[in-house]
């Protein structure tokens, strides 16, 4: 357990990177309110964590035991009911899973609409052959798919 809040709040970090809750510095900095370069002088031990990054971090982190990063007492993850925890996990998942089916659904529909055009406009090519009676050079023809 470490000595001060410093040490502890990095211990937070290295929490959060090894349970993949971030992935870079650069998202935790984001989070606490700060600069990565002020995360790499705290990091460094040239700077030190201020009561603002305390206070973003307990806001963006709320399974974060408050007690423990002040005083060290207690556990540095608060301990939840048991039946709350699985269920706010649950709900996390529920909500990436359905930001996923939209972002699918979008790109679904663009792709429909690139189909579309490609059709309108290779009819289009088409026509212009007809009416030229050659074929346009520089327009690939679309290979049958199998």
């Amino acid at each position: 357990m470490g000595h001060d809040v410093n040490t502890r709040v990095l211990e937070v970090f290295e929490y959060l990177v090894k349970n993949k809750k971030i992935n870079n510095k650069a998202l935790f900095s984001r989070h606490l309110g700060t600069l990565p370069q002020t995360l790499n002088n705290i990091l460094a031990k040239k700077q030190r964590f201020t009561l603002n990054h305390i206070s973003n971090l307990l806001i963006h982190y709320p399974y974060i035991n408050a007690e423990w990063i002040l005083t060290g007492k207690g556990s540095m993850l608060k301990e939840a009911p048991a039946s709350t925890a699985p269920e706010k996990e649950k709900d996390e998942l529920l909500a990436r899973l359905k930001d996923k089916d939209e972002l699918l659904a979008s790109k679904d529909e663009i792709i429909e609409l690139l189909k579309y055009k490609l059709q309108v406009l290779e009819k289009r090519v088409a026509e212009l052959e007809q009416r030229h009676n050659a074929p346009i050079t520089g327009v690939p023809k679309k290979e049958k798919q199998l």
